[in-house]
């Protein structure tokens, strides 16, 4: 691949910024769950679960992608020198 090394990359930032992201969204519901009085009453109406491990697990693939692109690329290099 020509351009395996900057991909390999790309995917890598992508998949810790994907990560970063999945963490930031459970420390907010984390955060929302012991602040919000209305959900600790039995009044209030429970919220619609939502899939917040897509992000974590798109980032996580991702970074498998990335690492594989630039081991394949370091193992080329290595091959043709």
């Amino acid at each position: 691949m020509q351009f395996g090394r900057l991909h390999g990359t790309l995917f890598l930032l992508l998949g810790l910024m994907l990560v970063f992201a999945q963490c930031f969204m459970m420390a907010r519901e984390a955060h929302s769950s012991r602040v919000d009085p209305a959900r600790n009453s039995v009044e209030a109406q429970p919220r619609p679960k939502q899939n917040y491990y897509i992000a974590g697990v798109s980032g996580l693939i991702s970074i498998g992608i990335g690492a594989y692109l630039l081991a394949q690329k370091r193992e080329n290099a290595a091959r043709t020198t």
